[in-house]
């Protein structure tokens, strides 16, 4: 295809207090695959109070297909807030017929949008990628096999026409469709506006889809504070009513049946055990193999201790706990 063929392309990256996280971010952004004729980097800083404006406007004043804008601070009677009301404004800047969400901090792979657009067919309208974790520690290794399960099993649903939720570190969606619902001003303001935005496109009566190859695998830096970022998950999935929500916190009544069957019948146990150990094995078998991905199944034997205690725990902090954080801005948890 010649570059007069080639669709334009903003990537929109939100950013706020994440100085620790963006040179890596940067450097990847550095080596995007893509004629710069036809793409945009739009850099967006919701309101830092570290290094991050003068991180995102020296990267940009070296490019000229990059831009840094800076949110102003929010009036009382906007009623989108946090990373929806960044995005809103950083959208309303852009001019690609497709835009490219990722975070401050992502890893993004060089060949990420020419094997996103290869995968695109008619009318689908939004489209996931991969986003792992590098396995170089336990905490690492415990996260970026769950979570690369998880999105396995979203490909699954999703080759089925199940859909399943969006993923803003890494998803494409068509400027028509965004267009079409909308957009976060029409949506409204969600703690989970990937999902949000996802669900509406398919509403409108767009197709989506998930890609699944290793040009398209990112890499994200693990959370400073695992349990509240689930916890808003867990939030967000209770309020839009996703029923993923379901396996999510069913994982967390594994522990109490887990103790219950090691006092009253350790065979029952053992056996179970083995039965989740296989499906485990062979879900991470087909990840690693289809991505090209190494080191995940070594972990294991005590992933299936992680995945029990951590829900459980992750539980009760969600129960017992009314404020959710995010980037230092606070919101409430209620239960409906």
């Amino acid at each position: 295809m010649n570059l007069q063929n080639l669709p334009t392309v903003s990537i929109i990256i939100p950013s706020r207090n994440e100085e620790s996280n963006l040179p890596f971010c940067l450097k990847s952004l550095e080596k995007i695959d893509y004629p710069k004729e036809k793409l945009e980097i739009i850099l967006g800083n919701d309101n830092s109070d570290d290094a991050t404006p003068k991180l995102l406007q020296a990267f940009a004043n070296q490019y000229s297909h990059v831009r840094y804008i800076n949110i102003p601070k929010a009036e009382e009677n906007e009623t989108l807030k946090a990373k929806t009301r960044t995005l809103n404004f950083l959208i309303k800047e852009s001019t690609g017929d497709f835009l490219f969400f990722s975070d401050a901090d992502i890893e993004l792979p060089a060949g990420w949008i020419k094997a996103m657009l290869k995968n695109l067919e008619p009318n689908v309208g939004v489209m996931v990628g991969v986003t792992a974790f590098r396995n170089t520690d336990f905490l690492n290794a415990m996260q970026g096999t769950e979570w690369l399960m998880a999105l396995t099993m979203m490909k699954v649903f999703s080759d089925n026409k199940i859909p399943t939720t969006g993923m803003g570190n890494n998803m494409m969606v068509s400027r028509k469709a965004y267009e079409a619902v909308g957009g976060y001003e029409k949506i409204g303001f969600s703690i989970v506006e990937d999902y949000a935005l996802y669900q509406a496109i398919i509403a409108k009566g767009f197709d989506f889809k998930h890609v699944f190859e290793p040009e398209i695998v990112a890499y994200t830096r693990p959370p400073s504070n695992f349990l509240e970022q689930r916890k808003r998950w867990i939030k967000g999935a209770l309020e839009s009513k996703s029923w993923l929500i379901v396996l999510g916190l069913s994982q967390a009544f594994h522990l109490p049946v887990f103790i219950f069957l090691a006092i009253y019948s350790p065979i029952l146990l053992g056996i179970t055990n083995c039965i989740l150990f296989l499906f485990y094995f062979f879900i991470v078998l087909f990840f690693e193999k289809k991505l090209a991905l190494k080191g995940y199944l070594r972990w294991l034997p005590v992933f299936l201790i992680y995945m029990p205690v951590t829900w459980f725990v992750q539980y009760f902090v969600f129960l017992f706990s009314k404020k959710l954080d995010w980037k230092g801005q606070n919101f409430e948890t209620k239960i409906s």
